[in-house]
C-alpha cells in the first residue's frame, strides 16, 4: 500500500529528467522499474534511448531471447528489449525518433509521429507514421529500386533462430542481427558495425539507404522514444 501511495511521485518516463543519464522509470506493470537511458535534448524534451550503436562493442547477432529482453551496456551499444518497447508503446504511440551520423561527420535524423510495437504473439510488428526529418524516409517506403530494399513499416522482427521475413532466405541469418526484416531492407540499424578505416562490404553494414547506399555504414545511430 505504501508503495502505491508513493507511486505517483516515482517518474513514468524520461519527460521528467534535466540531464542525460541512465535512470529508473516506473511506466505501468513495471512494479521494480526499468533502467533505462535518457536522452535530454536541446528542447528541454526527455526521449528514451532504444538503441544505440558507436563502436561495435556489442555484437548484435543475438538470439529473439535476448532482443526479448534487451542487451548491452546502457552508456555505451545497446537494445532496450522488445518486451520493454512493446510494454512501453502498447497504449498509446509514441514518437520516434533516429539521429544517425555519417563517417565524414554529416549528421541526419528521422522523426515519426507515432511508433509502437505490437505483442510477442504477433511478432513485435513495427507500427510507424507521420515522418519528418532530413534523413529521408527509409521505414515507411522502400528507398532504392534494388531488390534488397524494401519496407520495413508492418513488419514482424526477425533473429537468426526466429525467421519472421517475407524473404524465402533469411535475412536475420545473412546479415547477422536481429530487425524488422522485409525483403531485406532499406534501413538496418543493428547490422554489423565497421569502423571508419573498414571496407564495407556490399549490404553489410548499418545502413539508411537514403544517405549511406549499400556500400557505406553509419558511424553512429541512436534511436529514441518518447
Amino acid at each position: 500500500m505504501l508503495f502505491r501511495h508513493l507511486r505517483p511521485f516515482f517518474p513514468q518516463s524520461c519527460d521528467s529528467v534535466v540531464k542525460s543519464g541512465e535512470y529508473t522509470i516506473y511506466p505501468d506493470l513495471y512494479i521494480d522499474g526499468i533502467k533505462v537511458y535518457c536522452k535530454f535534448d536541446s528542447t528541454n524534451k526527455g526521449w528514451i534511448v532504444m538503441q544505440r550503436r558507436k563502436d561495435g562493442s556489442v555484437d548484435f547477432n543475438r538470439t529473439w531471447a535476448d532482443y526479448k529482453a534487451g542487451f548491452g551496456d546502457l552508456s555505451g551499444e545497446f537494445w532496450l528489449g522488445n518486451g520493454h518497447i512493446y510494454q512501453l508503446t502498447k497504449d498509446k504511440p509514441r514518437e520516434l525518433r533516429i539521429d544517425m551520423e555519417m563517417v565524414n561527420g554529416t549528421q541526419r535524423y528521422a522523426l515519426y509521429s507515432e511508433f509502437k510495437l505490437s505483442s510477442e504473439s504477433e511478432k513485435y510488428k513495427l507500427n510507424v507514421a507521420g515522418y519528418t526529418g532530413d534523413a529521408g524516409d527509409c521505414l515507411l517506403t522502400a528507398c532504392t529500386s534494388r531488390m534488397d530494399s524494401a519496407v520495413q513499416n508492418g513488419r514482424s522482427f526477425s533473429t537468426f533462430d526466429r525467421d519472421n521475413d517475407q524473404n524465402s532466405l533469411s535475412c536475420a541469418s545473412y546479415y547477422g542481427d536481429g530487425w524488422w526484416f522485409d525483403y531485406c531492407y532499406s534501413a538496418h540499424l543493428n547490422g554489423k558495425y565497421f569502423k571508419e578505416e573498414d571496407d564495407v562490404p556490399e549490404w553489410k553494414g548499418i545502413h539508411w539507404l537514403k544517405i549511406t547506399g549499400s556500400n557505406t555504414s553509419l558511424k553512429f545511430v541512436q534511436m529514441t522514444m518518447r
